[in-house]
């Protein structure tokens, strides 16, 4: 979760102006399970961070695309 209040408030107003300009919002910087479940909660479209996985070179992201489930070609949804 997100646990500051005013940080809360934050995101929750940044990600309503983005979606009221007809905008998807991407976070970034996600690191827990918890993150990603309170940006899930206030409605952002997509995430990405350490959570999800590390940064990788070329081959081992095209080998980590092998081995997922379902489609590559569509970006995952928080």
């Amino acid at each position: 979760m997100i646990e500051d209040p005013k940080s809360m408030s934050l995101v929750r107003a940044m990600i309503r102006l983005g979606h009221d300009l007809g905008l998807e919002i991407v976070a970034e910087g996600v690191e827990s399970v918890d993150q990603a479940a309170s940006l899930r909660a206030l409605g952002c479209d997509y995430a990405q961070g350490f959570y999800y996985s590390r940064p990788k070179d070329l081959s081992d992201l095209l080998a980590w695309l092998a081995e997922q489930p379902g489609p590559t070609s569509t970006p995952h949804s928080v």
